[in-house]
């Protein structure tokens, strides 16, 4: 059925072995138009236009740190500056086109709707979702002589229903737009001609002002380059220092308006992820501490569920876990290790290289590492995955003596069958868990911690929590968050202090704190000094709702933020609001039909 070899792949290496040889042979391979037809371009676009505000229309969910992004920018239209906790002015998120994007809908949508905000900037994110997947489709499609179209389908369905990509382009997130770029930019990879450097330069700068760690992925992607490269390396070398400065240049006012406006350039999000209690020498040691067992982690946890924790399916769906477990062990390792494979594959190899390079950046992060991370994290494994399973294909055919190209060897077409199957059954899965976490536990208790604090407490009293967006957002009351994300006194307590969050409680004094049964349960020793200083206000509790649902995929992530224990300092004020504090508290059933 296809050749996934590439047309300037013939002459890919100096020196190539046997199998690269039998893989790049061109007898009875008929030549395809190098453009890829419009017509099934402009289908697969609409397609990946459409999945995204599908899913956000069944699923209503916007992210947690989405609505952290959204008080900052209605901070900034607000004239209260662009921060979180006015008046201090704190670098409190890591997208500069998410916070900016995200106060120009919200000032097109007349500020008075946070829905309406969101939606206009879905579509912004929908069309750079379809925009991503239209750069690499065309790339996979000219860069393949004969029967491009299972190539090019394979690809675009394994990107339009990767579950983490179409959630994160469809909650508020800055996903969308590193797929955009970073799609583009690897859509320059391993060309014969080095000469596009302001098109490489331009989505380099695309991917430094939607991420500052887009760089590692340019890294990435250079070293690539420069070793599956065909041409001269002193020209691509120069090549990558034109783009490097058109992207500098670019990126440069961001930087020193940023540096002006909060003192530093890094985002103070950065700064609070980081394990600032054992310095920097102990963090760069502690990612050398089970570097290949958790690197391995990160590789499959990039085709897992968003935050997989404790088994996404329950026993009674036993072989659906088989199944996933199975297949992203499989397709992790492969996209892994295929760059070693003596194939001549130079956008799969390459492909396979920057996503080497993407999980050993994610290697030394916390576990589980951020989804969002690994939705982008994940595109060049998916380029991998279907350059390298036809070319496979074609080089075990042409092995055997027989043509391919009216053909795809028949463990190929397994393959790519199921993979695409399982990955569509997968995003539609994830979908009714998003639908029910946005529920029952974003709208039906975060949403509403935030409107009983907002109704409840003063602006200026603090809020020491975890879970930040909608609260923080709906309170409007002054955070507190753990790890420190919007709040240097945080990151400081923390330096100085140690201990976890239990242990911040007792150096921030804030007024109110919010705990799941899990922290609380940590207070350990502290336990007691906390008990005098804080008394319990209120149980916001989802469990029995969610006990109504027959099936919940990711149960074990759905219930973390379940329930939460409301305290109130003991000596802020009198409560004029006594009401027994119980974790059997009733409840008011889901609504009927968001089962």
């Amino acid at each position: 059925m296809s050749n996934c070899s590439t047309a300037d792949d013939a002459d890919a290496l100096p020196e190539t072995s046997d199998i690269e040889r039998t893989s790049a042979t061109k007898d009875q391979v008929p030549s395809a138009p190098r453009e890829m037809p419009l017509e099934i371009l402009l289908g697969l676009v609409a397609l990946a236009f459409a999945v995204p505000l599908i899913y956000a229309l069944f699923t209503d969910h916007i992210w947690e740190d989405s609505f952290i992004t959204l008080r900052i920018s209605e901070n900034l239209l607000k004239g209260k500056g662009l921060t979180f906790n006015p008046p201090e002015l704190v670098h409190g998120f890591t997208s500069p086109i998410n916070v900016l994007l995200l106060a120009a809908c919200s000032y097109v949508a007349g500020q008075t709707s946070y829905e309406a905000t969101f939606w206009l900037y879905r579509i912004f994110c929908a069309a750079a979702f379809a925009g991503g997947m239209a750069l690499l489709a065309r790339r996979i499609w000219s860069a393949t002589p004969a029967h491009p179209k299972v190539c090019v389908l394979a690809f675009a369905l394994l990107y339009i229903f990767d579950l983490k990509m179409v959630a994160f382009t469809a909650n508020g997130m800055e996903t969308a737009f590193m797929l955009l770029f970073f799609a583009g930019a690897m859509s320059e990879l391993v060309r014969d001609d080095p000469a596009p450097w302001i098109a490489r330069g331009l989505f380099w700068a695309g991917m430094m002002w939607t991420r500052p760690d887009g760089c590692v992925y340019i890294a990435g992607m250079a070293l690539a380059d420069l070793y599956f490269s065909p041409g001269l390396r002193r020209e691509l070398l120069v090549s990558f220092i034109k783009s490097g400065l058109l992207s500098a240049v670019i990126y440069a006012p961001w930087i020193a308006w940023a540096t002006w406006y909060y003192g530093s350039p890094i985002p103070h999000t950065v700064i609070a992820k980081a394990n600032v209690e054992i310095g920097p020498l102990g963090q760069v040691m502690q990612a050398f501490d089970g570097l290949f067992e958790i690197f391995v982690s990160r590789a499959n946890a990039a085709f897992l569920p968003i935050y997989d924790v404790g088994g996404y399916f329950d026993g009674k769906h036993r072989i659906f876990l088989w199944t996933l477990y199975g297949l992203s062990r499989v397709v992790s390792l492969f996209c892994c290790i295929y760059w070693i494979f003596p194939v001549n594959d130079r956008l799969g190899r390459a492909a396979s290289l920057t996503f080497v390079v993407g999980m050993l950046y994610l290697t030394p992060m916390g576990t589980p590492v951020f989804p969002w991370y690994l939705a982008f994290a994940a595109l060049p494994g998916l380029v991998t995955l279907t350059r390298g399973i036809v070319t496979l294909s074609d080089v075990a055919l042409r092995l055997r003596g027989k043509n391919v190209a009216g053909e795809l060897h028949l463990a190929a077409e397994i393959a790519l069958v199921t993979l695409v199957g399982w990955q569509m059954v997968m995003c539609g899965i994830n979908a009714w868990e998003m639908r029910v976490q946005q529920a029952e536990i974003e709208l039906g208790n975060r949403r509403e911690i935030g409107l009983w604090l907002r109704e409840h407490g003063w602006p200026q009293e603090t809020v020491l929590l975890e879970p930040l967006g909608y609260i923080g957002y709906f309170s409007k009351m002054h955070m507190l968050d753990w790890p420190g994300l919007v709040t240097p006194e945080m990151v400081a307590a923390r330096k100085k202090v140690g201990g976890g969050m239990p242990s911040m409680i007792g150096e921030l004094k804030p007024d109110w704190v919010l705990l799941r049964p899990a922290e609380y349960g940590r207070l350990g020793t502290l336990r007691d000094q906390f008990d005098k200083d804080y008394v319990p206000e209120h149980v916001f509790d989802a469990r029995e709702r969610l006990n109504q649902y027959k099936f919940i995929p990711g149960k074990p992530y759905v219930f973390v933020d379940a329930t939460f224990f409301l305290f109130r300092r003991r000596d802020l004020r009198p409560s004029s609001f006594p009401q027994p504090v119980s974790s059997d508290r009733p409840v008011q059933p889901a609504p009927q039909e968001a089962k």
